[in-house]
């Protein structure tokens, strides 16, 4: 594990006007890497877009399971709501793009904010293992409530706000929703990457039917493979959902964690 590397810059108006730096937790199989081609996982923390740590434990264990399976993993700070980030010109457009009234001003800015960062993570962890003679076969990514919208939205809409964004081979969203998308997953394509999705149904702060429901139902419609783990009762927290000891489905065998 290698702690607290800067993957890039993003300018912000608070408290001060200044570039502050971004910066990601590396995890990578212990052996040997040059000369390899390793699928890379790309983890997304939540917190409202008030806040964020990279070193949250429950997606710590994913980071550490993942390199442990040959992974190479990154998990991400990015720029936050209060902070005002001054987003670059291609997602200042997006912004506006998204015609959001004055009441979701802030979280909308922190939700592209979010985006931007954790694409320029994606591709700066990509270049940068290229150079030690590692190259990427295949992007994950997996998120957890405004991670996980993060996630969403880069995998299934930057796109088409004209964005390039690397194809992505699966989404994991845990307790999140598509915000970047008004028109019941539309931007969501049948070639778009699968989709596993853990939602508890009585989530009081990402709704579930407007969030993993949507996406599963959206999914079935297309045909794009996916997998809803629903969670009866459960709110939103890791504390509740308990993915270390409940099963995926009733009487499969594997934990949600798994």
């Amino acid at each position: 594990v290698t702690e607290a590397l800067v993957y890039g810059s993003g300018p912000i108006a608070a408290p001060t006007s200044q570039n502050v730096d971004l910066l990601l937790d590396l995890y990578e199989p212990d052996v040997e890497l040059s000369g390899h081609s390793v699928p890379l996982m790309v983890i997304i923390p939540g917190g409202g877009f008030v806040a964020v740590s990279r070193a949250q434990s429950e997606l710590v264990s994913f980071a550490v399971e993942f390199a442990r399976q040959g992974y190479i993993v990154i998990s991400l700070d990015y720029r936050l709501s209060p902070q005002l980030p001054i987003l670059s010109q291609d997602f200042e457009l997006l912004k506006s793009a998204l015609q959001v009234g004055p009441a979701a001003e802030s979280l909308a800015l922190g939700m592209v904010a979010a985006s931007e960062d954790a694409l320029l993570a994606t591709k700066w962890i990509v270049t940068t293992v290229a150079q030690q003679g590692v190259s990427v076969p295949g992007i994950g990514l997996l998120g957890s409530s405004a991670g996980a919208v993060t996630a969403l939205n880069l995998a299934y809409a930057l796109d088409n706000f004209g964005i390039s964004v690397p194809d992505m081979k699966v989404v994991v969203g845990v307790w999140g929703s598509l915000l970047m998308d008004r028109s019941g997953g539309d931007v969501i394509a049948a070639d778009d990457a699968p989709v596993i999705m853990v939602h508890g149904t009585a989530d009081a702060r990402v709704d579930y039917e407007k969030g993993s429901l949507a996406i599963a139902n959206r999914a079935m419609q297309i045909g794009l493979p996916y997998e809803l783990i629903s969670n009866v009762g459960k709110g939103h927290s890791f504390n509740e959902n308990l993915l270390h000891s409940t099963e995926s489905f009733p009487n499969s065998g594997p934990t949600q964690f798994q």
